[in-house]
């Protein structure tokens, strides 16, 4: 039981952060023009929420948190859409983001990252949901050092192609990983179908 109230504390710091640091990422993404940290900010939103629903279903049956599982994955590939559609309205506008402010604002953010990433490893394997959550993090932590190289290249060639060129991966990742958490939830779901 200890290591459920661990577990707990781990997941309301790294659920605090996430959502504290999305905010002033959107507010900094608006600022600069960056896609790239507006995108970031809707993932440490999504992490945030998603630390909290999985304090709720620690608790909770195994169908409710492979409920939440679906959910998350679902909500990961609907991110990446939205990502996808908002690189072709930036492409079609021509807006270069200011490059300091990625860069700054990238580490930061890494630095929330890699902090709850530390947290949460050893955790990973109690449920497949905190797995879900883990891979979530840990994605962000790659964005956020790509977010800052795109940084530095805007800055030095004032060119809106570093922070397209991170948003499309950033897109590829959140709906690659959100097919893998389907996939994967589908495999364990009739796993279980067939045991019982």
């Amino acid at each position: 039981m200890t290591n459920n109230i661990k577990l707990k504390q781990a997941l309301t710091f790294a659920g605090t952060s996430n959502i504290s640091m999305g905010i002033i990422e959107i507010i900094s993404g608006i600022f600069s023009g960056s896609s790239s940290l507006i995108l970031d900010a809707l993932d440490f939103i999504f992490d945030g929420a998603n630390y909290f629903s999985s304090i709720y279903a620690l608790d909770k049956t195994d169908a409710i948190k492979t409920l939440f599982w679906k959910i998350k994955g679902w909500i990961m590939v609907v991110t990446g859409i939205i990502i996808f559609l908002w690189i072709i309205y930036k492409y079609s506008i021509g807006w270069i983001p200011h490059g300091e402010t990625m860069t700054i604002i990238g580490f930061f953010a890494l630095m929330v990252n890699i902090v709850s990433t530390i947290i949460l490893a050893k955790y990973q394997d109690n449920s497949l949901d905190i797995r879900a959550v883990w891979l979530c993090t840990r994605n962000d932590a790659i964005n956020n050092i790509l977010i800052i190289i795109a940084g530095f290249l805007t800055t030095m060639f004032s060119s809106i192609y570093p922070d397209i060129v991170v948003s499309i991966w950033m897109g590829a990742i959140a709906l690659w990983s959100g097919v893998s958490i389907i996939r994967e939830w589908g495999h364990n779901h009739h796993g279980h179908n067939h045991s019982h």
